[in-house]
């Protein structure tokens, strides 16, 4: 049994449902009494008028349905309009009798008690209280009638009369003792329904009291700080996690007081944050807030961030009945974030430096071999073809620190996302290529594009490897293709440069991505093998994936996804 079911029963200890139980019961009483107080009417009080006579007749009548309303009741099952037929024979049958009494006061006296009473229990409030005032209405027309010569005098005797108010107070004490009786079962079982509810109401008391201390528990064991308020703004929850990153310990508070309990501040750590701008609160104006970074500076306590998110808590009627708030202490993630910057700007400068050293006497090797190639003129045509492996080594080796640079600026994570158009990219990349359009040494085709979330340098970047790349694996004797594709997939957008070169084996269409690993053919193509390793640290900084689509000898497909900037240029 529910809480609420046994609390419905506290209220309602006399329900209609309860009644019921009691009625088939009352029914074969009530029609029982009438068949024997009518028999006793027709039959042992009517000896001075032998015979056939009305008040006989109709006497016989209720007899016969009285005799028959309980097997009319075995066979319909309907209770209420079998009490019914009886209820008014037997108003009739008492009400013609009386009158043919000269308004005798015995059979009325059945009107006074039993009826309404009979008729409260088996049709219900309604009906008895109808019966009651038909009962009065009948009392005093009978002694009306009685008084004004109406009624014929009573043809009874002394002994008859005693007879019928005999049966009169039969009639009374039978209609006292059933409603005693019927009330008397209703208040035990009432009682023992409320003290079911009541042991019912100990033991999910004590279920809840159960849950709430393992809820409780449970959250005092969670690593994320969670809070709580109600909707009117007071703090009810605040679990240990909570404590530690606000510094404070629980007290239940309005939320005019939030900011002077836990000190919160923007992330500059000096400007205090409105008690309007709290997560909690603006959660239960049903806003929803994720990965909020704010300050928390107690005085005397070292300075914590935490990271906080809230959504409101809405009840089955979708109102909003409170707010909960998760906090996680990331202030040692941003000291080893703010670390890792420092020395991935250090790597950089470490690198840049590095680099230049490292090209300087590069360019020193290429400017004195072009130079020995000039003197010698045909002179030493071994020695020259030495100088030109020379030359074309250290261009390769100018090449590999260049893509060395830029995977370490990669590492230093020196990217801005924002909207990008991926047709200016192309364009860009094209031209630092040095391919011309309008010069048909290259067919070209592009989709429509639709702007993604990407650092401009870096998708072009991407888009000058996959070219290069496209440009440098060409079939023999085919005039490039490239075609730059581009795919809605629900909230990303999946862009593409298509070739119809030499194209790659499905057991290389991984090993490919990594770094200073080649594409492994009959010949021996230039290159550091770190053009598609970049394409991939690129666009993993700018939270997107590639792959490659490929099948030997007709091309490849380079395919890459990025978030949609929910642009599209119509373009073609």
């Amino acid at each position: 049994m529910s809480e609420r079911a046994s609390r419905k029963k506290l209220h309602q200890p006399f329900s209609e449902k309860n009644i019921n139980q009691f009625r088939v019961l009352v029914f074969y009483v009530v029609t029982a009494t009438f068949f024997v107080v009518d028999l006793i009417h027709t039959f042992a009080t009517q000896t001075a008028a032998p015979g056939i006579t009305t008040a006989r007749v109709a006497g016989i009548t209720a007899l016969v349905i009285f005799g028959i309303a309980p097997l009319i009741y075995k066979l319909t099952g309907r209770l209420r309009e079998v009490s019914t037929v009886i209820l008014v024979t037997a108003f009739a049958a008492t009400l013609f009798s009386s009158l043919k009494q000269g308004g005798a006061p015995a059979p009325t006296m059945a009107f006074f008690i039993f009826m309404p009473l009979a008729t409260t229990i088996l049709l219900g409030r309604i009906a008895g209280v109808v019966a009651l005032g038909f009962s009065a209405i009948a009392i005093g027309f009978c002694g009306f009638a009685g008084l004004v010569g109406i009624a014929p005098a009573s043809p009874h005797s002394a002994t008859e009369l005693s007879v019928l108010f005999t049966s009169a107070a039969l009639l009374c004490s039978i209609a006292v003792a059933t409603v005693a009786l019927s009330y008397e079962a209703l208040v035990l079982r009432t009682i023992v329904n409320l003290k079911a509810a009541n042991n019912d109401l100990k033991l999910k008391s004590n279920e809840l009291a159960d849950r709430e201390e393992f809820l409780s528990a449970v959250m005092e064991t969670v690593h994320d700080g969670i809070a709580a308020a109600d909707k009117t703004g007071r703090l009810t929850v605040l679990n240990r996690a909570a404590r530690e990153n606000y510094g404070k310990e629980f007290t239940p508070a309005d939320a005019s007081e939030w900011q002077k309990m836990f000190f919160v501040y923007k992330t500059d750590g000096k400007t205090p944050l409105p008690n309007s701008d709290m997560p909690l609160l603006r959660a239960l104006k049903g806003e929803k807030i994720i990965d909020e970074e704010l300050v928390i500076s107690q005085p005397n306590k070292p300075v914590r961030r935490i990271c906080v998110s809230a959504s409101p808590v809405l009840n089955a009627q979708k109102e909003i009945m409170g707010a909960v708030a998760t906090s996680k202490d990331v202030t040692i993630e941003r000291q080893q974030q703010d670390e890792i910057r420092q020395r991935n700007l250090e790597l950089d400068q470490f690198a840049r430096v590095a680099a230049h050293d490292l090209q300087s006497p590069l360019r020193g090797i290429i400017g004195l071999t072009d130079e020995l190639n000039t003197n010698l003129d045909g002179k030493s045509p071994s020695a020259q073809e030495c100088l030109k492996k020379i030359g074309r080594s250290a261009e390769k080796m100018s090449e590999l620190i260049n893509d060395v640079l830029h995977m370490s600026r990669l590492s230093a994570g020196q990217l801005t996302l924002q909207p990008v158009s991926p047709r200016d990219c192309i364009e860009a990349a094209l031209d630092f290529v040095g391919i011309d359009e309008s010069s048909g040494e290259v067919e070209i085709g592009y989709d429509k594009m639709a702007d993604v979330i990407a650092d401009p340098r870096g998708l072009i970047q991407v888009y000058q490897n996959l070219i290069t790349n496209a440009i440098k694996f060409q079939r023999e004797g085919f005039t490039p293709q490239l075609e730059f594709t581009c795919e809605l997939q629900g909230d990303s957008v999946c862009l593409g440069v298509k070739d119809n070169g030499i194209g790659i084996l499905e057991e290389e269409s991984e090993r490919i991505f990594l770094p200073t690993e080649r594409l492994k053919t009959e010949l021996d193509y230039e290159g550091t093998g770190l053009g598609l390793a970049i394409c991939r640290n690129t666009l993993a900084k700018m939270r997107g994936e590639i792959w490659v689509e490929s099948t030997p000898g007709r091309g490849a497909h380079f395919k890459f996804r990025l978030a949609g900037g929910n642009t599209v240029d119509n373009a073609a």
